[in-house]
């Protein structure tokens, strides 16, 4: 019994001898390169230097070549700067005309609230708010005049503005809810705007009519801002699309 517990510890013990020195023969296979002897490693690795260094001259080769073709084209873009700044200008101009640029300049402002009356709970409170027609008139009468810029409590007035009546106490202009009184900022020549402004039967004769109170001055300093929606076309395309 003690004869066979021997030999099973003898076996063991070779099988775990066996099992170190494999894993020793393999460390050693995997540092020399699978049993390739120093001196051809060493080759080898030299082969593979002279490689990188052959790489690395035609890319310095192709990045200054690179640089030389970005000199050429800045250079060609100075020539060209005079169509360059023209371009500019005419995209600038039609930011403006679509409401995407903040204006300043001379024009009027026209204040507009409510009539003094005793109001009951429950009932729409602005007369000018259901109402709100006669401001639609009065910016296209401003157009006619020839506005080059109209903002409505601080909201810029475009072709793709939404003035709708909320609740008849609001009014959304942008999807900002606004309330009285009402400022209208414009900027224009300043004696065509007033004066078309005070024409008798005209819009702000029949608020002042119907006892609202209107004031309108002069300002050489309005400012308007932009237009922060984001527009994008879904459907409609331009007819001259060179791209396509």
């Amino acid at each position: 019994m003690n004869k066979m517990k021997s030999n099973l510890a003898m076996v063991m013990v070779c099988i775990i001898l066996g099992f170190v020195l494999t894993i020793h023969f393999k460390t050693i296979n995997e540092t020399l390169g699978d049993s390739k002897n120093p001196a051809m490693r060493s080759k080898e690795l030299a082969v593979e230097l002279e490689s990188f260094k052959q790489e690395k001259e035609l890319l310095e080769n192709e990045l200054e070549s690179l640089d030389i073709k970005v000199k050429q084209y800045e250079s060609e873009a100075s020539k060209e700067s005079v169509y360059v700044n023209e371009l500019s200008k005419e995209l600038l101009k039609y930011r403006v005309l679509s409401g995407y640029e903040a204006l300043k300049g001379p024009g009027v402002r026209i204040t507009i609230d409510d009539p003094d009356r005793d109001v009951y709970y429950g009932e729409n409170t602005s007369y000018i708010i259901n109402n709100y027609d006669y401001l639609l008139q009065l910016i296209s009468a401003l157009n006619i005049t020839g506005a080059e810029g109209i903002a409505i409590n601080g909201q810029r007035y475009t072709s793709y503005t939404e003035i709708i009546n909320i609740g008849g106490n609001h009014l959304n202009v942008n999807g900002i809810s606004i309330s009285t009184p009402i400022v209208i900022e414009t900027i224009g020549n300043q004696e065509n705007l007033y004066n078309s402004l005070q024409m008798k039967g005209g819009v702000l004769w029949n608020l002042k009519f119907a006892e609202c109170k209107v004031d309108v001055v002069r300002d050489d300093n309005i400012k308007i801002p932009k237009y922060n929606k984001i527009r994008e076309f879904e459907f409609a395309t331009p007819i001259n699309d060179v791209s396509n």
